[in-house]
């Protein structure tokens, strides 16, 4: 039997990778490559409390996840939920604005070869939308 984990360790250690997360954007030298293969681009919002919510308890599950079908997961943090079309997101990703994409967090998109695979809205969307394709074996098309 699995011994439970403590929250507030876990939303401590979920806010610390989005933070090295966050600063690896802003790092010197622009921001990162587009990696090749899938990516899962997460888009999270300061005054989102669904957001915090998520990056609480499943984050580092999803992570995790993502790390197993070797998938790059991308977090990008914009001011607002409503709306995010003004907000900066990283170069390599801004097209995704430009795509349809629509605002509200948190927002899942599995992206790969500059189009998007799939995109869900919110935890349930998530659950339902993004995580059985990260759980598929034949992996996203």
């Amino acid at each position: 039997m699995r011994a439970p984990r403590h929250p507030t360790r876990r939303r401590l250690l979920g806010l610390v990778w989005v933070a090295v997360a966050v600063a690896a954007v802003a790092a010197p030298g622009g921001p990162p490559r587009a990696e090749p293969g899938l990516q899962l681009v997460y888009v999270t919002a300061q005054n989102c409390g669904f957001c915090a919510a998520f990056e609480a308890g499943r984050f580092e599950e999803m992570r995790d996840l993502a790390a197993t079908r070797d998938v790059a997961v991308r977090v990008v943090r914009v001011a607002r939920f409503q709306s995010y079309a003004e907000d900066p997101f990283p170069e390599d990703l801004d097209w995704l604005k430009r795509a349809g994409v629509r605002s509200g967090t948190p927002r899942f998109l599995l992206v790969r070869d500059g189009r998007i695979v799939a995109s869900a809205f919110g935890t349930a969307g998530y659950e339902e939308t993004i995580k059985p394709v990260l759980l598929d074996p034949a992996g996203p098309t």
